[in-house]
């Protein structure tokens, strides 16, 4: 396994690329955020999850979506950053409806040290439906 050590090793500029590829292929949706929460860089799997939810997500800003699919969330990311946290992983956002097939989205916000943030999204439908599932059982 390659892990770049240093942009100045002398294979640095093939293993950067690589190591693009692998983030623009990923399964997951991989953003940047600025510490306003708006889109900096985004892979195609963000692309697509954010525009299941988002009219138009490059022109948007991720803390203004958060709010709108899920106040609580907002409410503790905002918290949590008041304490100087680092922000919240895996959390699930279940969707009003579901759309292109996804029924809730599992979310990751993490702060970087520069004051910007990484977001992580996926599509936790099979999670989601789990939940219900058992909650069901427990109320039957």
């Amino acid at each position: 396994m390659a892990i770049i050590e240093s942009v100045h090793s002398p294979d640095a500029g093939s293993e950067q690329e690589a190591l693009l590829r692998l983030l623009y292929a990923a399964p997951v949706g991989l953003a940047r955020l600025n510490a306003s929460g708006d889109f900096e860089l985004a892979n195609n799997e963000f692309a697509r999850l954010s525009q299941i939810v988002f009219d138009d997500f490059a022109t948007g800003n991720f803390f203004d979506l958060l709010k709108s699919l899920s106040p609580e969330l907002d409410a503790r990311f905002q918290g949590s950053l008041a304490q100087a946290e680092q922000g919240f992983e895996d959390e699930l956002i279940p969707l009003p409806e579901a759309m292109d097939g996804v029924e809730a989205l599992a979310c990751s916000l993490l702060r970087l040290n520069s004051g910007d943030f990484i977001v992580v999204l996926r599509d936790a439908t099979r999670v989601f439906r789990r939940e219900c599932e058992l909650q069901s059982l427990q109320r039957a």
